[in-house]
């Protein structure tokens, strides 16, 4: 299966993998072709990537990060969490948490199972549900860097957990200001940032949880120079579950499309995140999770330095820039395909991704 941006789709497409909404319901599943209709309601609900079927290239495997059972329950999950309103929420929150922490259970053990874990698949999701995709991803690249870290099976609980719910104050964040298609002025910004300490109230105190996973909730936009919220403390005060936290948040927020601003490319996101170690955000922490994370994901279409294109069908851990590429045009002329191992072939670089549409287009026979 080959991500494709939704901008590009074009009927005939077959469905690679389940599509589903932030509650966890299937809205287009395995194997169905894609019409004008469909193409059209993914828009208009503004998914960002599906995946389809490649059939000629049979090397673009990616394998879902978490089942997509678990997905489903996570998502139904956080759905309740983040449909409670404030007045309401102290009398269930004990019920809510628990399933969280026995999702976060389920992610960690999902994890813990896969060998040299990686990610290297991009995430299935849209702009109306964003909160609950957002906590979710955030929740899997936590336990990803905490298995990393061989963190005990508790500890990597606690940090999931706290993952899970670390956007949970913004329940009390009035709609107006949550969902504002532009940027916040001053007054709003206020009250937006109050949301970890909101969070922490809604949470801290009323269920059975290890205060140390409420530090995911209150910390998750401190920053190691200390000019973060809501309290402004520096690196030294900021909690180990809170900086790898951070990290994931602000990845996966810029890598998803937002009500006022378009996702930026995985590959920009990287650098920009391995830019900001040893300033804003925890040094030791981004080194561990830029070793997790590809910047090309299986199944992308990248440019090389020598003018070759083609798709990554395979990442290495440790080195997020140099995987293996099967080269499918020279001179965007197609040729016999072949393999190109940027590992072992250090001369040669990717110049950044290819989603010329007409480059998809010319290719329509692979995905039908």
């Amino acid at each position: 299966m080959q991500p494709i941006d939704v901008r590009y789709l074009i009927p005939g497409m077959k469905v690679a993998y389940p599509i589903i909404d932030g509650y966890g319901r299937v809205l287009i599943n395995t194997g169905v072709v894609l019409t004008p209709g469909y193409i059209e309601r993914l828009r208009k609900l503004r998914y960002q990537t599906i995946y389809i079927v490649n059939s000629k290239y049979k090397d673009l495997n990616s394998t879902p990060t978490v089942s997509f059972q678990l997905r489903q329950r996570a998502l139904d999950t956080l759905g309740k969490a983040f449909s409670i309103t404030s007045e309401t929420f102290p009398g269930n929150v004990l019920t809510i948490v628990n399933e969280v922490k026995d999702i976060a259970q389920e992610i960690v053990l999902e994890l813990a199972e896969k060998k040299n874990l990686l990610i290297d698949i991009l995430d299935i999701r849209n702009t109306d549900n964003y909160t609950l995709f957002h906590s979710l991803n955030i929740a899997i690249l936590a336990a990803a860097v905490g298995i990393e870290l061989a963190m005990t099976n508790d500890k990597l609980v606690d940090l999931v957990a706290g993952a899970l719910l670390h956007d949970i104050g913004k329940v009390k964040i009035p709609p107006e200001i949550l969902n504002k298609p532009g940027p916040l002025d001053d007054d709003e910004w206020t009250i937006m940032k109050k949301h970890p300490l909101l969070g922490v109230e809604l949470i801290g105190g009323r269920a059975d949880i290890n205060p140390e996973a409420l530090y995911p909730i209150l910390q998750h936009h401190e920053k190691d120079h200390g000019n973060g919220y809501p309290q402004r403390i520096p690196g030294n005060y900021i909690h180990p579950y809170a900086k790898i936290t951070a990290v994931c948040d602000i990845y996966d927020a810029m890598t998803s499309n937002r009500v006022y601003k378009p996702a930026y490319p995985p590959q920009e996101v990287f650098e920009y995140i391995s830019s900001l170690g040893g300033n804003e955000l925890d040094y030791k922490t981004v080194q561990i999770f830029t070793r997790i994370i590809a910047a090309y994901p299986v199944g992308t279409m990248v440019r090389l330095s020598t003018g070759e294109a083609g798709y990554v069908i395979k990442n290495y851990k440790g080195l997020p820039a140099r995987p293996l590429v099967l080269v499918t045009h020279v001179n965007n002329r197609k040729v016999t395909p072949y393999e190109a191992d940027l590992a072992r072939n250090l001369d040669v670089v990717i110049t950044g991704p290819v989603s010329e549409i007409d480059l998809i287009k010319e290719n329509l026979a692979e995905f039908v």
